[in-house]
C-alpha cells in the first residue's frame, strides 16, 4: 500500500482508539441515548434470549460518527488486503492478513462491550455505596494478577504465561 494510505490509516486508527479510551465511556447513557452504541440498556440486551432484552422506550435514530468511522477503516483495511497486488504465491499471506485483520477487529469490538459493561458495573457499585446504612455492607471478590517473584525484574516475554499463585482479592466495605 502507499505509504500517504497507511499514514492515514494508522492516524485514524489512533483517533478511534484515542476515542475508546476517553470518550466512550462518557458518552454510555443508562437508557435515554438515541445512539444504540451509547444506550447501555440497548447495548446490554441480549439479542437472542428476549429473557435477558429491555425493551427501550425511545427510538435509536442517530449514529456515532466516532464509532461508524472506526467501522469504515476497518472496512478500508480489508479492502486495501483483499486489492492488493501481492504477488500469487503470497495467497496464503493474504489470508493470514485477512484473519489477522478480522480478528483485530472482533477484538476491538469485544474492548467496547468491555466498556459498556464496567461502565455499567461502576454505576451499580456507586448506587450500591450511595444505599450503604449501619448495618449492610458490600463485599467485592476479584482474581489479581499471578504472583511468582523469580527475580526482581522479569522480561516482558518471561511474566506472561507463568505458573504460580493467583491472588484472590476480597474487600468488604461497610
Amino acid at each position: 500500500m502507499r505509504k500517504e494510505w497507511c499514514q492515514d490509516v494508522c492516524l485514524k486508527l489512533r483517533d478511534a482508539k484515542r476515542y475508546l479510551k476517553t470518550d466512550f465511556p462518557v458518552h454510555c447513557q443508562p437508557n435515554d441515548s438515541t445512539f444504540p452504541d451509547h444506550c447501555r440498556m440497548f447495548a446490554l440486551s441480549d439479542p437472542i434470549h428476549p429473557e435477558f432484552q429491555q425493551v427501550c422506550l425511545h427510538p435509536h435514530q442517530s449514529s456515532c460518527d466516532e464509532f461508524q468511522e472506526l467501522k469504515n477503516v476497518l472496512q478500508e483495511i480489508q479492502k486495501g488486503i483483499k486489492g492488493s497486488s501481492l504477488s500469487p504465491y503470497c495467497s496464503d499471506k493474504t489470508e493470514d492478513l485477512l484473519y489477522d485483520c478480522k480478528r483485530a477487529q472482533s477484538d476491538m469490538f469485544v474492548w467496547k462491550a468491555h466498556i459498556i459493561r464496567s461502565t455499567n458495573q461502576e454505576e451499580a457499585k456507586h448506587d450500591a455505596l450511595k444505599t450503604l446504612d449501619a448495618e449492610t455492607a458490600i463485599l467485592i471478590m476479584d482474581w489479581a494478577m499471578t504472583f511468582l517473584q523469580l527475580k526482581y525484574r522479569d522480561k516482558q516475554s518471561d511474566w506472561f504465561a507463568k505458573r504460580g499463585l493467583s491472588w484472590h482479592i476480597s474487600t468488604i466495605i461497610a
